[in-house]
């Protein structure tokens, strides 16, 4: 049964999509529990071509595409991801970064031990060369140094100051569903605190991994 949904919108994504892809699949554990939906947003480049390629090379791992005949943008290709998914959990990624599959495993398991809606995890900035420029584990606004459970946004306002994008999130996916949330088509630039900002509207209380699990 799959566990958890990645959802990746890829458009023009030829030079980044196979990092992305290959970061996820490392982790056999992992593997098992995962089904990855890639929507391919029209792209104009060889990206349908290398991600047909590399699906044919790991038939052991669930994947879906949808190839759009319109491009949607990152938005409306993230909610057509969600009706698609089959996952309890949904997570996000951009096309052209890199996840930690370790730390995604034990934010399962860590909504699955505590049953929370919600789970975050740090992230890390990084260069065309891979030099990692930021380190938001010491944050000017709130700083995270353990796991933390069942934080009441109330006593953390600052948090979505640093947090406004929806993949550092592990998300139930009837959550997402019972409270009707959703990425906001046509709000450029914007998109990711519409829906963040949402999530702890209706989920005061989540929970964060004290641990790198994302890399963009």
């Amino acid at each position: 049964m799959t566990k958890i949904s990645i959802i990746i919108p890829a458009y023009n994504a030829e030079k980044h999509i196979i990092k992305c892809l290959e970061s996820i699949i490392i982790n056999s554990k992992l593997n098992k529990l995962i089904e990855i939906i890639i929507i391919n947003d029209c792209s104009t480049d060889n990206t349908k071509n290398i991600v047909e390629e590399f699906i044919l090379q790991h038939d052991n791992i669930t994947f879906t595409v949808i190839n759009s005949i319109k491009n949607k943008g990152v938005s409306e290709s993230r909610n057509i991801g969600i009706k698609k998914s089959k996952g309890k959990y949904i997570y996000f990624m951009d096309n052209d970064d890199m996840v930690n599959p370790d730390v995604l495993l034990e934010m399962y398991n860590h909504l699955e031990k505590y049953n929370n809606n919600t789970c975050m995890c740090k992230f890390l900035n990084f260069d065309d060369d891979g030099i990692f420029q930021l380190n938001s584990t010491k944050d000017k606004y709130i700083n995270i140094d353990k796991d933390m459970i069942n934080c009441n946004i109330y006593n953390y306002p600052n948090l979505i100051m640093i947090s406004p994008v929806a993949w550092v999130y592990l998300i139930r996916k009837d959550f997402l569903l019972k409270y009707n949330i959703s990425f906001k088509n046509k709000m450029y630039g914007i998109g990711d605190v519409k829906f963040t900002h949402e999530l702890h509207y209706y989920d005061r209380n989540f929970s964060i991994i004290n641990k790198v699990g994302y890399y963009y």
